[in-house]
């Protein structure tokens, strides 16, 4: 008897975690931004293994740099193994799209971050990451003068609002992986009288490994790609770059090839708990901890000067050979890319399998 209380009371808790997730997935995304950011990967270097939903920012690279170069001491952990190869530099990312503060972990190194986060994005920003702790913060850096151990931060604020350079066509909301059916979509609809010279199919082996590039306003590049699930964003990146090279076909987009893309909309400020109480010495056993590494993030990937279109344009037309299309869809998993066009390495990457965590 006490076995098959056991065996139900499992069934009504399976019954119940799977209600709840449900409940999640269909649930708006900015009522439950905290859940989302939580399944949100956020690594710190183009070189660390991803999974489905990762994010990455050169910001943070850039941020370590700077560490490394006031402080004199060397982390040689194992963790830092990729962040220490310096593969990304800081001419390959727009000085205007991120600030980066690293010093003494203090109130008034939080006040000092707020500050300049105001002046430079007109944002208000109270860095919550510190505020579970205030209390045990000291003030000023004065706190640190006769103590053998230093506490520092690390905070690295990415904001990148992108304007595309031609006006896309507003799609119908459509479904993303088989699991929502009310996500936004920007594009290009089979047939368009549209030019889109900005638009380059990279290549197109089929309708599920394929992907395109974008040129903006301010000469980026934003990269899309279906069927790329590699290790990390640097294999990622080459495996397109090598994909490419090797395509035969035409480049060029024309009215045989339709474009969909989700918007994308990404906010977060998140803790990096990995690095999290990593710690070094010096030549007179000095330790060097780091107790905060913060990286925020404001992405943003949308046309405001859209206009409604026909539901589905392609309904009235007759006598298509469907065969020559190309559908460019990224209404499943893919990832993207940002990088400014003469540089050699993006600035921007994501790997997206569950679009709410970006919308």
């Amino acid at each position: 008897m006490r076995r098959k209380w056991i065996t139900l009371f499992a069934c009504l808790m399976a019954i119940w975690a799977c209600t709840l997730w449900y409940s999640v997935l269909k649930s708006d995304a900015k009522d439950l931004s905290w859940i989302y950011n939580w399944f949100l990967d956020v690594v710190w270097s183009i070189e660390d293994e991803i999974r489905d939903n990762s994010v990455w920012c050169g910001s943070f690279q850039l941020a370590w740099d700077e560490l490394l170069e006031n402080v004199d001491v060397h982390f040689n952990n194992q963790v830092f193994d990729n962040l220490n190869k310096k593969t990304f530099t800081a001419d390959q990312l727009p000085h205007n799209t991120y600030y980066n503060k690293i010093w003494l972990l203090t109130l008034d190194l939080k006040a000092e971050i707020e500050k300049w986060v105001k002046s430079k994005f007109n944002e208000d920003t109270k860095v919550s990451s510190f505020v579970s702790e205030w209390s045990i913060i000291p003030q000023s850096s004065d706190y640190y003068e006769w103590k053998k151990e230093k506490k520092y931060a690390l905070y690295s604020k990415f904001n990148k609002i992108i304007n595309l350079k031609n006006t896309f066509e507003k799609l119908e909301d459509w479904n993303f992986a088989d699991v929502y059916d009310d996500v936004k979509y920007f594009g290009i609809n089979c047939n368009s009288n549209k030019k889109y010279d900005t638009v380059k199919i990279l290549y197109y082996i089929s309708d599920i490994d394929f992907a395109v590039s974008i040129k903006t306003w301010w000469w980026d590049d934003i990269i899309l790609a279906r069927w790329t699930k590699w290790k990390n964003f640097m294999m990622i990146y080459n495996l397109i770059l090598s994909k490419e090279r090797s395509y035969t076909n035409s480049h060029k987009f024309t009215k045989y090839d339709c474009l969909k893309i989700p918007e994308i909309n990404l906010k977060f400020e998140k803790e990096i708990y990995k690095l999290k109480n990593q710690k070094s010495s010096d030549d007179e056993n000095g330790i060097y901890r780091i107790a905060k590494a913060i990286q925020d993030l404001r992405i943003k990937l949308d046309n405001p000067s859209w206009t409604k279109v026909n539901k589905t344009l392609t309904d009235s037309l007759s006598n298509i050979v469907w065969e020559k299309y190309h559908y460019l869809y990224f209404d499943k998993p893919f990832t993207i890319f940002i990088k400014e066009y003469n540089e050699d390495l993006p600035y921007f990457a994501a790997q997206i399998s569950d679009i709410k965590l970006f919308q």
